[in-house]
């Protein structure tokens, strides 16, 4: 499904990504440090769906016209401060996909995973 909004949670280090739609209008409640994002269109009003088809632009030659995300559960019991070591399974599999770019969920040692994926950790996310 389309990402329509997303909730930050720096006290879980996480981010969430949701299909559900917000207008901002909904009532709110206070969830530790968490926040919610959600699309809306330039000029403040709610949007609306796109028409189906949406034309397709024409791909520039060399350019790649896709780019792979990957959100990754990496379970936090699968470190060494919790417990466990399957870091390097964890490693191999982002290897594997191959994704420009990676988004983790339970994280508990970045460094070590973006050592053992090949990839190079964004520091503070």
């Amino acid at each position: 499904s389309d990402c329509q909004s997303l909730a930050f949670c720096p006290n879980f280090q996480g981010c969430y990504l949701k299909d559900k739609r917000f207008t901002g209008n909904e009532p709110t409640r206070d969830f530790y440090d968490c926040k919610t994002y959600y699309k809306r269109s330039c000029d403040g009003e709610t949007p609306t769906p796109t028409p189906s088809p949406t034309p397709v632009p024409t791909p520039n030659p060399g350019v790649p016209s896709s780019l792979k995300i990957m959100t990754y559960n990496t379970v936090y019991t699968g470190y060494p401060c919790c417990g466990g070591n399957t870091v390097p399974q964890f490693g191999a599999k982002i290897r594997e996909v191959g994704p420009a770019v990676t988004g983790t969920q339970e994280c508990q040692d970045g460094n070590l995973l973006a050592s053992a994926a090949g990839y190079q950790l964004v520091p503070d996310t």
